[in-house]
């Protein structure tokens, strides 16, 4: 069955009298994370009204430009860390819950534990819809490397094979899909599905299996071809959300190899790139 098809026969079971304490917990939980995390303008899946003031940014007057940015980011990125803390947990100790409550009580493996917490997580950061793009220097200033190094090619990262236009269109759909979904779960999956679209790509080229380093390779060049945008803010929002079990996967394997391929492009510099020549 489908996450989508769990997701639905989660939420049946869950509108049964026997589940109104849990569902009560669950609700107390998202009325009091409702408003930690209030949006300035219209950003779509982060946008609620109502905020609190108390969490609802005020820009200082004295801040113009690029340091107004770093203040905004520095403001908001304290409160997700906060709030993604808070849901973790949450997540997890309400998990426990279910499996001993006498409605749900069954003896479970790892996967229908995790399942479980999918279903947990995904509802609650449905209901508070968090602040997600709030990384806004750091996405710009990957934004502006991103567009300085479009110039490279394969050999710059010793890619011995010339890239298909259709595999960098193909990852930039996953990359513009990841700006839809508030759930860490979707976002993974297009981080998932360029991962293995790349080491696919790397052994029909060389029919043979890709190392890391030729996946870490071809990867870290997709990003810089396909030029993703808000990537700092998606990665950070699954870093902070993310239930910490389901963090122990291949997808939590992939989501470190884009980590890192985004920290080596956020300081890359022409030296580092081999291209036989000072450029």
């Amino acid at each position: 069955m489908c996450m989508d098809g769990i997701m639905k026969n989660w939420l049946l079971k869950m509108d049964q009298p026997q589940c109104n304490q849990l569902m009560l917990q669950i609700q107390l939980f998202i009325s009091s994370q409702i408003e930690s995390i209030s949006p300035t303008g219209n950003e779509g899946q982060g946008e609620q009204s109502g905020a609190s003031p108390a969490h609802h940014y005020q820009p200082p007057t004295d801040l113009t430009g690029p340091e107004a940015l770093i203040e905004e980011e520095s403001f908001y990125k304290k409160l997700q860390i906060e709030q993604g803390k808070k849901v973790r947990e949450f997540t997890t100790a309400m998990t426990t819950q279910f499996l001993a409550h006498p409605f749900w009580q069954m003896p479970v493996n790892f996967m229908e534990r995790a399942l479980l917490l999918e279903c947990i997580e995904k509802y609650i950061l449905l209901k508070i819809k968090p602040k997600i793009l709030i990384y806004k220097n750091s996405d710009l200033k990957l934004s502006q490397q991103l567009q300085t190094f479009q110039f490279i090619i394969p050999k710059h990262y010793d890619i011995p094979y010339n890239v298909s236009p259709n595999l960098i269109y193909e990852c930039s759909k996953d990359f513009n899909l990841m700006n839809e979904f508030s759930s860490p779960r979707n976002k993974l999956i297009c981080i998932s599905n360029i991962s293995v679209r790349l080491f696919n790509y790397i052994e029909q080229i060389q029919s043979k299996s890709a190392t890391i380093d030729q996946f870490m390779q071809l990867l870290t060049f997709i990003i810089l071809k396909s030029n993703p945008q808000f990537l700092i803010s998606n990665i950070s929002y699954i870093e902070n959300y993310r239930s910490d079990e389901l963090q122990l996967s291949a997808w939590g394997y992939f989501l470190a190899n884009f980590r890192a391929s985004i920290e080596s492009v956020y300081h890359l510099s022409p030296k580092l790139l081999n291209t036989g020549k000072e450029i």
